[in-house]
């Protein structure tokens, strides 16, 4: 019997297209996730700015729950939110939940609000930095940073640090 191939939801994007395997579109990686997670993080703003503080949280549980790999943001919100309720189990479990589907390390409690701005960004890894600078303004820079956010090795992996998980969410 031939070579098995290779499960594609464990397959880069330029990797899977050398090999001619198709990739399943993630579940909401596109012009339509972004137009919901601007409506649904509008939404979770507009309800803070009325003093609703619990309806944010459930704006941005409900758009998790339904895609959990959509934009990175809304996760990213969430945490914010339950830090600034002083919820530290459910920041706890969902920055745990956050790493098992995002290419970025569990973030903790007492580094999040200041870890963004420590070091630690994108020029902390030199290889991806040089990538990115190679890659840059090509067809293929988007789909290289695209598969940065996400993770593809089950979990195994130790993240990116938020600092530069955020550096590389700008650059999209």
């Amino acid at each position: 019997a031939g070579a098995a191939m290779p499960d594609r939801r464990t397959v880069s994007p330029g990797i899977a297209s050398q090999m001619e395997v198709p990739i399943a579109p993630r579940d909401a990686v596109d012009a339509l996730a972004v137009s919901e997670l601007s409506h649904v993080t509008e939404e979770a703003r507009v309800f803070m700015a009325l003093g609703h503080n619990d309806r944010p949280i459930e704006v941005l549980q409900d758009h998790i729950r339904r895609l959990p790999r959509s934009m990175p943001a809304a996760w990213l919100f969430l945490l914010d939110l339950y830090q600034q309720e002083g919820d530290r189990a459910e920041f706890r479990k969902l920055a745990d939940t956050f790493h098992t589907h995002f290419n970025v390390r569990a973030p903790l409690w007492e580094e999040f609000v200041a870890e963004s701005s420590l070091a630690g960004g994108i020029e902390s890894f030199p290889i991806v930095e040089q990538q990115i600078v190679k890659v840059w303004r090509q067809p293929s820079c988007r789909a290289y940073l695209e598969g940065l956010l996400y993770d593809n090795r089950d979990g195994r992996r130790n993240g990116f640090p938020l600092a530069a998980y955020s550096g590389i969410l700008t650059l999209l």
